[in-house]
């Protein structure tokens, strides 16, 4: 092959580590539900994962006669949606029992992405979400070939005394990046006390999922004598806790709340953002406030911060203004 043909060809992999995205975002979105999420993660510099609940009774998964019907996998999540897709309402369907507590918890069947996680958001480009160790779900098909292959893999592992740690320890690792095209989920609200179980297409979403490295848990497991498990797949723990399994799985995730725990975190400049979301014109007042009273220190020129300060606002995005506009 001719040298300049292999130039050629060194330039057009640039350009693919650039903005090379056409039938979908350019960014990915992390949606909370609070203000006070939002402004924690700009003073921290980083977004936390914790653990959260998630429906595999699909895969029809048990040891021992025990089902693992869910698991709580150490995560941080975002959605590949265009902005002007982000205010479509979708169909929210609900069991019998979830339809009608559903108006204490402000939940509708006819439901928007932001109406369902939160109104607040940051965003970062989706090459540089690359570079972070995220990685996008693998839906599956329940009743595909591939699923019951899948299904058949990770019993037998489980089950299995002959198989190695390591094989043991991957086919859970799967299981942390693994949802169905449609499936139940759950949503506890603290005001009511309850979980709400909805049923949703999860495809729709384009999830992406940060999962921490294994090293950097094993680092600040032994560095500050925690025992954290990317996976929590304890059927006899989840369903038979005296608390909510979601009270507990809250106990388990505080850990990372801490400065210790920093390795496992979504650490980031405020360069790397590129759009913050609030719901309304008051709610960007206020992040516009809290932004500007936002430690010098943050910045990596303090003595210039006011510069990047008003390059961070330039970022905010209005809800009320994408619903009209977009």
């Amino acid at each position: 092959m001719p040298k300049d043909e292999v130039l050629q060809l060194s330039n057009a992999r640039a350009i693919y580590d650039s903005e090379d995205y056409t039938q979908s975002a350019n960014a990915l979105f992390h949606f909370m539900s609070k203000k006070d999420y939002l402004e924690t993660a700009l003073s921290r510099k980083a977004l936390v994962p914790r653990f959260c609940l998630e429906d595999i009774s699909y895969l029809g998964i048990s040891i021992d006669g025990n089902s693992f019907n869910e698991i709580a996998v150490l995560e941080k999540c975002f959605c590949d949606i265009p902005l002007h897709k982000i205010i479509v309402n979708f169909n929210l369907e609900l069991s019998n029992e979830s339809r009608n507590a559903i108006e204490g918890v402000g939940l509708k069947s006819n439901n928007t992405h932001t109406g369902y996680y939160g109104e607040f958001a940051i965003a970062f480009s989706k090459t540089w979400c690359e570079s972070h160790n995220l990685q996008p779900v693998h839906y599956l098909n329940e009743m595909s070939s591939y699923t019951a292959s899948l299904r058949e893999l990770i019993n037998g592992a489980l089950s299995s005394g002959d198989i190695s740690d390591e094989y043991a320890n991957y086919s859970l690792q799967r299981l942390a990046l693994v949802k169905p095209i449609r499936g139940h989920m759950k949503r506890y609200f603290s005001r009511v006390d309850k979980s709400i179980e909805t049923i949703k297409n999860f495809h729709d979403e384009q999830e992406w999922r940060y999962i921490p490295k294994p090293d950097s848990l094993i680092k600040v497991n032994r560095e500050n004598n925690y025992s954290i498990s990317p996976i929590i797949a304890n059927p006899h723990l989840l369903n038979h806790s005296f608390e909510l399994p979601e009270r507990f799985i809250d106990k388990q995730s505080s850990l990372l709340e801490n400065e210790q725990s920093r390795e496992l975190w979504i650490s980031f400049d405020f360069a790397d953002i590129r759009y913050l979301i609030v719901p309304d014109k008051q709610a960007r007042l206020e992040l516009i406030e809290y932004i500007m009273n936002l430690s010098e220190n943050l910045f990596s020129e303090p003595t210039i911060c006011f510069q990047e300060k008003y390059v961070l606002i330039s970022k905010i995005l209005v809800l009320d203004e994408i619903r009209k506009d977009w």
